[in-house]
């Protein structure tokens, strides 16, 4: 289908690209074209000079990439984990966070030696006052469950139960 960039739902020039390269290749080559780019955006990933724009449009292409690869073709995406984490953490923007928070849920292990990293991000988006990155902290607390969480937050969930503010409807 020719969809133009406008219209696309792509959020970048690169994911609309890559998007159009896999739909007219075929499957075998489409699984090559997907690692190839794994490839390219852990180089990516690998220098210290990305902005925290260009770090959650890797993190997207690389869901991406690894959704799409046919069944049976592995895609190890650890690799990105610290910059997930990063980008949970220094993310001023909820979208940010939830890019950051999203890859992790779908990548990382429950007993990933980055667990803690993430417990500490999600325990300070829920102790903010912002509400809404309250509600993506409970979100993520849902999608991705952790045993090492529960003593972090514990008290403050009991504070945001008892509280009569907007955070309510996000927890119903």
């Amino acid at each position: 289908m020719d969809v133009p960039f406008s219209s696309s739902g792509a959020m970048s020039r690169a994911h609309y690209a890559l998007v159009r390269k896999i739909e007219t290749a075929t499957p075998q080559a489409a699984d090559q074209i997907l690692l190839a780019e794994v490839h390219s955006i852990r180089a990516q990933l690998a220098r210290s000079t990305l902005t925290l724009k260009q770090c959650k449009e890797c993190l997207v292409l690389l869901l991406y990439c690894s959704m799409a690869v046919n069944p049976g073709v592995h895609v190890d995406l650890e690799f990105a984990l610290p910059h997930a984490i990063n980008l949970a953490e220094a993310g001023q923007r909820t979208q940010d966070k939830r890019t950051g928070y999203l890859f992790c849920a779908e990548v990382m292990a429950p007993e990933h030696e980055l667990q803690l990293m993430l417990v500490n991000s999600i325990r300070k988006d829920i102790e903010s006052p912002a509400v809404p990155r309250i509600c993506l902290a409970l979100d993520i607390l849902i999608q991705s469950p952790s045993r090492d969480v529960i003593p972090a937050i514990q008290t403050r969930l009991h504070d945001l139960l008892s509280h009569d503010s907007s955070v309510h409807s996000c927890m119903y």
